[in-house]
């Protein structure tokens, strides 16, 4: 049997045939057609949003534009030295969104979350000796659909003055006290690629409670564009639109996505049963979620304890797939050569774990033969039975 990463969840040609021939029909396949804009009503529903999300046509162009808009809005000169707290257990698009638009990442520690540690940062930050004001954001990232504490992230941004921004790319239908973030007021994007757990195919949205911030997205997905007559600009924005396609998709999948999650948390269960049998051995140690999270975990991620290089092998050899995922961004290629672009914190956890981490299968559609297949196999490397 072979047990890929990830199954995509995606609806069978006859359930999207008859929107996506009338799509091609009227010749409106993009430039936020009715299915587009169906689609972001339909996200606004789904959140409760205050405005409706604005979709991309991936999630880093979603997280690229929401950054710029905020600039923009805050009146931040491109030329200006600002700085984001950031994680640096995390993948390389999160970082490369904030390089790109000139803002440097201040690269931060995570705890046994996978997530930003946050109640360490304030003595971090002092020991690397930048002006306050000077740091204008922090983005924590989702890691594996987990979830920050809202709350502290909060109270933590007020008392430095920061804007929070909150990669939750794999987090489509985790919550924090039964809310999304972006209901407590905390501008936030999804990924809907393939690989994630609500997919369009390809895809993405922001979320904003920022009326201005909101009117800037539309601009920013469409060049910048304000009016069509002369194609003038309110700002530079690149052509990031979402295509009829993927939003015929996205809204089968939306509709149907809470029986998605239902069963995936049934296979969630079942996995932190199992996997806890090798905690309490200490074989693997296991990702904390806070009781008030509902995680949807992106994959199954866990640090190997012991022997992670056989166990690894023994992975690929019974065709069971796995991903280092994520991965300490400070330490690729481009980031090591141009380390001018970046600043570093005291990374201690994250150089404890980052070759220690793997991701295993855990995917919505996963049949319990699969499961059974998975587990067993574990279970025979570490001799458990």
């Amino acid at each position: 049997m072979k047990i890929n990463i990830v199954k995509p969840v995606l609806p069978s040609i006859k359930n999207i045939a008859n929107s996506f021939s009338k799509a091609l029909s009227s010749g409106l396949v993009t430039n936020n057609s009715q299915n587009v804009k169906s689609f972001e009503k339909n996200l606004k529903d789904y959140f409760k949003s205050k405005y409706e999300p604005i979709v991309f046509c991936n999630g880093q162009m979603a997280l690229f534009s929401l950054i710029q808009a905020w600039k923009f809005y805050l009146e931040i000169r491109h030329t200006e030295k600002v700085y984001c707290i950031i994680p640096s257990f995390t993948w390389s698009g999160t970082i490369n969104c904030l390089i790109l638009n000139n803002i440097t990442p201040i690269f931060c520690d995570i705890d046994n979350s996978f997530l930003l540690d946050l109640k360490n940062l304030n003595n971090e930050i002092k020991k690397i000796k930048i002006k306050k004001n000077k740091i204008r954001f922090i983005i924590p990232v989702s890691n594996y659909g987990n979830i920050v504490n809202i709350e502290y992230l909060k109270t933590f941004c007020k008392k430095n003055n920061l804007i929070p921004l909150l990669d939750s790319a794999p987090a489509f239908g985790s919550k924090y006290k039964g809310a999304y973030p972006n209901n407590f007021g905390i501008d936030e994007i999804y990924s809907f690629h393939a690989t994630k757990i609500m997919s369009s195919m390809e895809g993405g949205c922001a979320v904003t409670n920022n009326k201005k911030i909101h009117k800037y997205l539309t601009y920013l997905r469409d060049f910048g564009q304000f009016e069509k007559k002369f194609g003038n600009i309110k700002l530079p924005g690149l052509n990031s639109k979402m295509q009829e396609i993927s939003a015929i998709v996205g809204n089968y999948n939306l509709k149907n996505f809470s029986k998605i999650l239902k069963t995936r948390f049934n296979i969630i269960k079942k996995y932190e049963v199992f996997f806890n049998k090798f905690e309490k051995k200490k074989i693997f140690t296991l990702m904390n979620v806070d009781n008030n999270v509902m995680c949807c975990y992106l994959y199954f991620p866990i640090i190997v304890n012991k022997k992670i290089l056989k166990f690894q092998n023994y992975l690929k050899k019974n065709n069971i797939s796995f991903r280092r995922y994520y991965t300490s961004t400070h330490d690729l290629e481009f980031y090591k050569k141009n380390e001018y672009l970046i600043k570093k914190t005291n990374l201690k956890f994250t150089e404890k774990i980052k070759n220690k981490v793997i991701s295993l299968p855990l995917y919505s559609n996963m049949n319990s033969s699969e499961m059974n297949y998975l587990f067993n196999k574990i279970e025979k490397f570490y001799k458990l039975n």
